[in-house]
Order: C-alpha cells, then sequence, then structure tokens
C-alpha cells in the first residue's frame, strides 16, 4: 500500500492528468485511500516521510474538491461523492489545514443531499437502482464514520436515509438481488469482497450496512462486509410495497414477484441516469428470473449502443415503433422520455396510463397465485417486447410459447420469437431469448404455471 500510494503521488503531480480531472473521482479515491491506510497505519512501512507524503496528497485532494465542486444546476451523484471526500479528509485528518472548514461545509451539505437525492419514500432521484446504490453507499458509510466520530445527521436526514435503506430491503428478490432499472454502470464507494468478480445487482450487504446505522434494521449477512458479523441473521421475506415518489411496485404472490417501473424523468426532469422505460417489469418465479430489464450496455464509447439499451424500444413495455421520439443527443439527457401514471392499483392490479411524446397508451398487470396477466391498449402497430433471461429455453407451441417451466399464452395479438441483447452488467453484452407481441389496438398475454 505504500509503495502503490507513492507511486501513485509521484506519477501524478496536482492538477496534472486525467486523475485530475472530476471531483467525484477525487472524493471517491481520498476515502478509500483513507481506508487503506487505516488498516496499516500501525506498520513500520509508515515512516514519517511517507506520513508527511501522504498528509500532503490529501491535503490536494481536498483543495481540489473545494475549487471544482460539481454542483450544478442538477445536482446528483457527483457532487455527493464530492462532499463525502471532503468529510472523510477533514474527519480523519483534522489537523490539515482548512480541515475544520471543510468538515462543517460538507457536514452541511451532505444533509441537504440525503432530502435532494431521495424521495419521501425513500427511492433516489436518479431513476437507476443501481445509482440507489451507490448514493447509499456514499452517505452510508459516510454517516457511519460521522457516527463513530461522534458526529451525527439531522433527524430528518437519518429519517430519509432510513428510508431508503428500507427501500432498497423492500425491492430485493429472494435471492439477494434487486431489480436492473435504469442505469447500471457498476459504480461502487468501497468493494470489500470478490473484488473481481462481486455480482452486479446483488445488493443484500446494504441491509448490513442498515442495521449498522439503524437499531431495529434486519441484518442480512453476507459476504460483502465480511468483518461484519450480526448477532442475527434474516432471510429475505418478499413483500408487496409501492413507492409512489419514486415510482416503483414491488409485488409478491406465492411463488410469483413482479417489479414494475413508473419512475418520473430522473434527476429532477433532466434524464441522467433513468431509461425511457415506463411501464416496464421484472418477472421472477420460485427466485428465478423469468422477464429482465436489458440493462445498460455502455456509454460514450458506444453511443449508439448507449442509446438503444435506454430507448423504448429494449424494455419490457408497449411501444409504436415508428412513432418513437429519437433519443436526444447527449448521452445523459431524457426530458422527453415516456411518462406513466398510474391511475388505478390494488395489491394485485395495476392500471397505468404511458405518454410519449407522439402517441398514448395503457397497459393493466394483474398478479396472481398462478401468474402474471398483462392487458395493452393503444394505436396501430403497437406491439411489447419481452426479454427473458439467458438461462431459459423457450419453445413455440398452440397460442403461445413453453417458456423454461412455464407458459405464455397469447390471448389477443400475435407472438414471435425472437433475440435481443441483454446487459448483466457494464460494458457486456449477451444474445438472450425475447418475444414480441403485436397487434391492434388490444394486446394480451399472461405467464403462469
Amino acid at each position: 500500500i505504500v509503495n502503490c500510494l507513492s507511486d501513485w503521488i509521484a506519477s501524478n503531480p496536482f492538477y496534472l492528468g486525467v486523475n485530475w480531472k472530476v471531483a467525484m473521482e477525487v472524493g471517491i479515491r481520498a476515502t478509500n485511500w483513507l481506508l487503506a491506510f487505516d488498516c496499516i497505519a500501525q506498520s513500520p512501512a509508515v515512516t514519517e516521510a511517507f506520513r508527511q507524503l501522504f498528509l500532503g496528497s490529501l491535503y490536494e485532494h481536498g483543495q481540489y474538491i473545494m475549487e471544482n465542486l460539481e454542483y450544478f444546476g442538477v445536482r446528483s451523484n457527483h457532487y455527493t461523492s464530492d462532499l463525502i471526500g471532503l468529510l472523510w479528509i477533514s474527519t480523519l485528518c483534522p489537523d490539515l489545514p482548512h480541515a475544520h472548514q471543510w468538515q462543517s461545509f460538507s457536514e452541511k451539505e451532505l444533509n441537504t443531499e440525503i432530502l435532494h437525492q431521495f424521495y419521501e419514500d425513500g427511492i433516489n432521484f436518479e431513476g437507476s437502482i443501481s445509482y440507489h446504490r451507490l448514493v447509499l453507499e456514499l452517505m452510508g458509510y459516510t454517516a457511519l464514520l460521522m457516527q463513530k466520530h461522534d458526529k451525527a445527521l439531522t433527524h430528518a436526514a437519518s429519517d430519509r436515509l432510513r428510508k431508503a435503506f428500507e427501500a432498497i430491503v423492500a425491492l430485493l428478490k429472494e435471492s439477494g438481488h434487486a431489480p436492473q432499472f435504469g442505469d447500471n454502470d457498476t459504480g461502487r464507494l468501497f468493494i470489500f469482497a470478490n473484488y473481481h468478480k462481486w455480482e452486479a445487482m446483488n445488493l443484500r450487504y446494504l441491509a448490513d450496512l442498515g442495521s449498522l446505522l439503524f437499531d431495529g434494521f434486519p441484518a442480512m449477512y453476507s459476504a460483502e462486509l465480511g468483518w461484519f458479523s450480526p448477532t442475527k441473521k434474516q432471510k429475505i421475506t418478499p413483500v408487496t410495497k409501492s413507492f409512489p415518489h419514486g415510482g416503483l411496485v414491488v409485488a409478491q404472490k406465492d411463488k410469483w414477484q413482479l417489479h414494475l417501473e413508473l419512475a418520473p424523468i430522473g434527476q429532477d426532469g433532466n434524464g441522467g441516469h433513468n431509461h425511457d422505460d415506463a411501464g416496464s417489469f421484472e418477472l421472477t418465479y420460485g427466485g428465478q428470473n423469468i422477464v429482465v430489464d436489458p440493462g445498460t450496455g455502455q456509454y460514450t464509447s458506444d453511443p449508439e449502443r448507449r442509446n438503444y439499451f435506454r430507448s423504448a424500444l429494449a424494455h419490457n413495455a408497449p411501444v409504436v415503433k415508428n412513432l418513437v421520439h429519437a433519443m436526444p443527443e447527449l448521452l445523459f439527457v431524457g426530458a422527453t422520455f415516456t411518462k406513466a401514471e398510474l391511475v388505478e392499483q390494488s395489491d394485485s392490479r395495476w392500471v397505468i396510463k404511458m405518454t410519449a411524446e407522439k402517441y398514448s397508451c395503457s397497459r393493466i398487470l394483474a398478479l396472481t397465485a398462478t401468474g402474471l396477466e398483462v392487458t395493452d391498449t393503444g394505436p396501430e402497430n403497437l406491439h411489447t417486447l419481452l426479454t427473458f433471461s439467458p438461462e431459459l429455453i423457450i419453445r413455440q407451441q398452440k397460442n403461445g410459447f413453453k417458456v423454461g417451466s412455464l407458459t405464455l399464452t397469447i390471448h389477443q395479438g400475435t407472438g414471435r420469437l425472437t433475440s435481443t441483447e441483454y446487459s448483466p452488467g457494464y460494458a457486456t453484452t449477451v444474445q438472450t431469448p425475447a418475444i414480441v407481441i403485436e397487434g391492434s389496438p388490444t394486446l394480451s398475454f399472461s405467464i403462469t404455471q
């Protein structure tokens, strides 16, 4: 660690090169350095000369962040990363110049950002489950650091942060994985285990972090927090819950679990990391993924693929192909995405109205102990794509398809078996089976035992 840090500092002079370009990166780097240093602080390898070199670079990190705060018209996870970098540096290195000012500023701003970036129901305003995870790591580990140093969030911020942890636990599948709505670029703050092979959507460990922060919070224990040994381990018990502000629904009936995406346009209407996926869903049966979100692909290295994966055409929702609006040129803007309104709901039935730029349509979903029923109504040329898990074998049969051990029956419309791209993690894509259901003005299908 001493050699790595010394070499990095020598090779990356302050303000020169790509590693001094984005304050978010600088903040996350500083927190990881500090955590690593804490593990070796008593080692004889930590000489006084290295300590001074290390502290000098941390001061430069703090100075850089203050001079390049990512406080734009739309504040996001970038600004949060800036704040946590400042807070970790100033809390763990209180004798640095300006540390007191950095700490006071970052604590005050963090309390504000928790309320800004998580809706009242606890869902993150990015419109992405993976970014909910990232910001929860940023804020959760930092709140834990504050606790250990006899500091606390405001009551309002602490209550909102607890709701954010509760929301992510409620969204988990029996396997501990979350649905892949919105961008998934595998961004993390800390990775404590399986660094090269951790599962992108396994979020079980966040329950463990929540249990460290909040009394009475259920611990689920996973290898991600291997240093934490809870006294009680709890299994994930799927629930039925609606998040009206964040636009998510999770429903459980017997062995079936439905995740329904109705999120508003992310980042206060800017778009950011959400997709044009209003009305889309994921479906699991007995803990096995059946219908899956297509994922993300990648960002700027392949703009066409980026735009496909975030477009309405890639998702499990009704669309009119020739009327779908073009993706904006800016890869993190989506102010014209399809909007969804939940006009009627119960614990097993949801009626959704979807409004795109050039058309509108509706979707009705009903989940029972025997499966999922879906009815879509709209203009001519309406079609629905269903993306299935790569693990499934699909065979065509009369009036529908055999999907693994389940049956897809088409009641109105016609179906054709195809394949599509599925991205289980960032910059990774595989071919997976898909079914396109077409017809007008009504499509109706069910997936049952």
